[in-house]
């Protein structure tokens, strides 16, 4: 059985460190049986990496068929057939809302530490990202760096994750 010591070597292994910036999207059956579950995943990515950003996505809750008529040819996303359907879908979804459930198609593992670390999580309905500040750190102090941390928006979008840390904007998790 994997342990979460087991974890925290691997991605030792795999060169990651307190310093380091991760994007997390995991499939906990690839593992195997792991003592303590989901929640050793979680603990061992947290003991070692710096910063951890993971799906936040809510399509379940919040999401819609696009309109009728809409030509995406390569979106995956599908359309609704008629007004109607798409009014009736529309009127059904809940709004987003930055404590509501992380969609069950993206795992276990987000919604464990949705629940239970302290985060920042972008307010995009369909696409959120969440991000985990274990370790405070700023790159805005190096000169080739263009940190946005400044301008005030890091609370609205997580995508430039490893730019805008800063101990000051941010949460840090007590973990």
């Amino acid at each position: 059985m994997i342990t979460a010591e087991d974890i925290t070597q691997g991605l030792q292994a795999l060169g990651l460190q307190r310093s380091s910036t991760v994007v997390v999207h995991t499939s906990l059956r690839s593992f195997g049986p792991i003592e303590g579950g989901a929640q050793a995943i979680c603990q061992a990515l947290l003991d070692t990496c710096g910063t951890l950003l993971l799906p936040a996505g809510t399509w379940d809750i919040t999401g819609v068929p696009a309109p009728p008529g809409l030509l995406r040819p390569h979106n995956a996303a599908a359309n609704a057939e008629t007004w109607e359907e798409f009014d009736d879908a529309l009127s059904e979804a809940e709004p987003y809302a930055d404590d509501l459930p992380i969609d069950k198609e993206l795992g276990m593992l987000p919604e464990i530490m949705r629940r239970t670390v302290s985060h920042l999580r972008c307010h995009h309905p369909l696409l959120s990202y969440q991000g985990f500040l274990v370790y405070p750190f700023c790159l805005e102090s190096s000169p080739s760096n263009n940190c946005i941390a400044s301008c005030g928006c890091a609370q609205k979008c997580l995508i430039c994750l490893a730019t805008f840390f800063t101990p000051i904007k941010s949460r840090s998790a007590s973990n």
